[in-house]
């Protein structure tokens, strides 16, 4: 087969389908799976009947709840076996089954002690993450020592604290950033942009809400581990609960507001010397620094706190959250103690090793995984796949081509693949070790300290097109604002995401929806960003009356939904236009669903991939209504009576 599938499919369908799945997932040989991948049955209906078509049409007839009638809730009827069974969305435990497909191909590699290629260095650092867990070692001593050096002595109080300089460190020299993220890029020989963002950490720290017996607990833990023994004031779990009292609330409602802006001495707090002085012992900067952000509101917040609450408070707040991260490097009963309890931890465990491994080596860390899923015929067949669903978005909103839209390179995938086509872009990984890294050995944290120090010293950074927040919320896409596209995340090519070999309406409504989701995100910022005097006055008046549109229709719901439906909504519509060409080529059926048309089945398919689980509250119940109930070709796919909840009198239209 030319692209990954995937096992551990816990939950994924009835125990007595695992047979078929495991045949899927080993594969055939491509003549085999040639000859069996069509089926034309007397009436002339093709249908497609490769074994991975088999499975993906037990696993989404495992999800579908015929008791609920497609017209009244779509979402329901496509999404309540999944929402039952699973704990998780689909692309949550879909993402979670590739990052295991990538630890079993890392743990493939033969790892030479001496001499190791780029491939080999990367799996010998993934390796020894896992074996920290593996293995129950006692790496404390030596995060706590790194530690020290930027000035993070807890669970002591230091007693000349300086958060520019512990900021600086722990993002600079340790990587480990929890609070504040910088990163500094170099215009020429003179001048320095220096860039504060929230660190990716922080969410990854707050994305569990433990009980105050477990949170008692984890400070304990951690209290006993990190502490030297020195003498001087220690901080309680008291301290750090009125800390976070004081400022956590603030501070993750600013960690989602993004937007661009730069820093005066003002928001920096300190002034902008002494931060130039601080990252200049770490980075080399120009005569020439400019400050800058893409988090106002969340720099602006954390500012006000240290304002307020004084240089002491301000580095306890830093120094709690780089313990926490660090603890990840330093002894397994040291993490949040909430994976135990969820049954999570071999999850927990991939997923902080892969963020881990991307923020330290970048793009190289997904090579292997790639070179076996993105073949030149799976290239060739998700380029089609792309390019159809972006012209088709370029032709909606505008009326014209990509290129007149003005939305640069959309013609091209260079961006799209940036990630997909390391290995192409970057022959001899297999032979050659990366530039100015040295052999990688058993220990985690002398790798990770090693690989930054390797970068600082050669005053650059690993080729990464990712951010480390794109992969720690399991997202298949990453949007770049500034060169308006996006870059498919690697997951993108797993089951059931995608199948070169399977159906148009599968293929559309599965990796076809993301791409279109993402292109639609793009698009809509442009033109609620734009001025009349940079586009047609007509579109602009379109758009507007679209967005109004879903704004009323919204609001008029007893439950509205949580997720954006005009976003969706454009998506969707530009999905299904995309979906008909290719279907014009290819109508082709799901065995298992004789009596659905392709065109169900793309509704169905795409619904789907919204699914989701127990505990992904307070998202949607029903995710797929709000939209589909303005689509006319769903309305007349699933034959909903004129007037009804999913075929309205009045639709919202985006032409």
């Amino acid at each position: 087969m030319d692209n990954i599938t995937l096992e551990n499919t816990k939950e994924a369908v009835p125990r007595n389908r695992w047979v078929l799945l495991l045949v899927a997932l080993v594969g055939l040989p491509a003549v085999l799976a040639a000859l069996l991948s069509y089926l034309t049955s007397s009436n002339g209906i093709t249908y497609c009947t490769t074994l991975n078509c088999q499975a993906f049409a037990q696993l989404l007839r495992s999800s579908i709840n015929e008791s609920v009638a497609p017209c009244d809730s779509f979402g329901r009827f496509v999404c309540d076996g999944w929402r039952t069974e699973h704990h998780y969305s689909v692309r949550e435990q879909f993402y979670r089954n590739a990052l295991e497909s990538m630890a079993r191909l890392t743990r493939a590699v033969e790892i030479p002690r001496a001499g190791q290629s780029a491939v080999q260095q990367v799996a010998a650092f993934y390796r020894s993450c896992d074996k920290l867990y593996e293995t129950g070692r006692d790496d404390t001593p030596l995060v706590r020592e790194a530690l020290a050096e930027a000035g993070v002595l807890w669970p002591s109080r230091p007693a000349n604290p300086d958060v520019v300089h512990t900021l600086a460190a722990l993002a600079l020299r340790l990587g480990w950033a929890s609070i504040l993220d910088i990163d500094i890029k170099t215009i020429g020989r003179k001048r320095t942009i220096v860039s504060f963002t929230t660190a990716p950490m922080f969410y990854f720290l707050h994305s569990e809400n433990l009980r105050p017996l477990e949170r008692l607990e984890h400070f304990n833990r951690l209290r006993d581990a990190f502490d030297n023994g020195g003498s001087g004031p220690k901080v309680s779990y008291g301290d750090i609960e009125v800390l976070e009292n004081a400022t956590l609330t603030n501070l993750t409602r600013a960690s989602f507001m993004q937007g661009h802006a730069h820093l005066g001495p003002a928001v920096l707090h300190r002034n902008p010397a002494e931060w130039n002085a601080s990252i200049a012992r770490f980075l080399r900067t120009g005569k020439e620094v400019q400050f800058e952000t893409t988090s106002p509101a969340y720099v602006e917040a954390f500012a006000d706190f240290w304002r307020a609450q004084g240089e002491g408070d301000a580095h306890l707040l830093v120094s709690w959250h780089a313990v926490r991260f660090a603890a990840h490097f330093a002894r397994v009963d040291l993490v949040n103690p909430s994976a135990v309890k969820r049954a999570d931890e071999t999850y927990g465990r991939r997923h902080i090793c892969i963020m881990t491994l991307y923020m330290a080596l970048g793009d190289v860390v997904f090579a292997s995984y790639n070179a076996y899923a993105f073949t030149d015929s799976v290239r060739g067949d998700v380029k089609k796949v792309v390019l159809g669903v972006r012209e088709a978005l370029s032709k909606k909103m505008r009326g014209e081509s990509a290129e007149a839209a003005g939305l640069d390179g959309w013609s091209s995938v260079e961006r799209v693949f940036s990630v997909l086509d390391y290995s192409r872009t970057n022959p001899g990984i297999e032979q050659t070790p990366l530039p100015g890294l040295s052999d990688f050995g058993d220990v985690f944290v002398d790798n990770w300290l090693a690989a930054l120090r390797a970068f600082e010293l050669a005053e650059r950074t690993p080729k990464r097109f990712l951010s480390p927040g794109t992969l720690l919320h399991s997202r298949i896409f990453e949007i770049t604002p500034e060169v308006t596209d996006i870059a498919l995340v690697p997951m993108a090519l797993a089951y059931p995401f995608y199948d070169k070999a399977a159906t148009a309406a599968v293929k559309y409504g599965g990796l076809g929806s993301h791409v279109s989701r993402a292109s639609a995100r793009i698009v809509l910022a442009r033109f609620k960003n734009d001025s009349d005097d940079k586009a047609p006055h007509s579109r602009q008046l379109s758009l507007a009356a679209f967005l109004a549109c879903i704004a009323a229709d919204v609001a008029g719901q007893a439950e509205p939904p949580r997720h954006d439906v005009a976003e969706e909504l454009a998506a969707l519509l530009v999905l299904f236009d995309a979906f008909s060409a290719a279907e014009r080529e290819d109508q082709r059926r799901l065995a298992e669903f004789p009596e659905f048309s392709s065109r169900q089945i793309f509704f169905s398919t795409w619904c789907f991939m919204r699914c989701t689980g127990q505990l992904s509250e307070p998202d949607d119940v029903d995710p797929c209504s709000a939209e589909v109930r303005h689509v006319q070709a769903f309305s007349e796919a699933f034959r909903c009576v004129k007037g009804t909840q999913l075929n309205p009198e009045r639709k919202c239209r985006l032409s």
